[in-house]
């Protein structure tokens, strides 16, 4: 994600940055750091964002070509990184799989909510037509 993004999706929904900081739980100026660039996007702040204004996580970041390498070859080249990423993908997938896990008992509840219509759809209609 760019610090330009979080400035766009900040002012698109009319916020200051102390009412954004408070969004997200931290600081006006460790929020400023973020939005100036100065301070990277910790996984916490990123999860916090996409719950907060309901995105998707593709809306936040910007998507480039890159090189393809074989995995040994970038782990190789890029240890620290890997790391790093390997914990934001296992932080990020518990993110997701939580956010399924919801939309899945929503989709239960509105499904029991259909069958009770039905069938109060079908009582009304059998008293109606006895």
């Amino acid at each position: 994600m760019s610090s330009k993004k979080l400035k766009k999706l900040r002012e698109i929904n009319n916020l200051s940055q102390i009412a954004m900081a408070e969004k997200l739980f931290m600081s006006q100026s460790a929020y400023s750091k973020l939005e100036n660039g100065q301070t990277s996007f910790k996984i916490d702040i990123i999860i916090k964002l996409l719950e907060t204004f309901d995105l998707e996580a593709a809306e936040l970041f910007e998507f480039k070509k890159f090189k393809l390498v074989s995995i040994k070859e970038w782990e190789l080249s890029n240890s620290k990184t890997a790391l790093s990423m390997n914990t934001f993908y296992q932080h990020y997938k518990k993110a997701l799989d939580e956010v399924i896990s919801k939309k899945d008992n929503e989709i239960k509840i509105l499904n029991k909510e259909i069958d009770e219509l039905k069938n109060d759809l079908y009582t009304s209609k059998k008293k109606r037509g006895s």
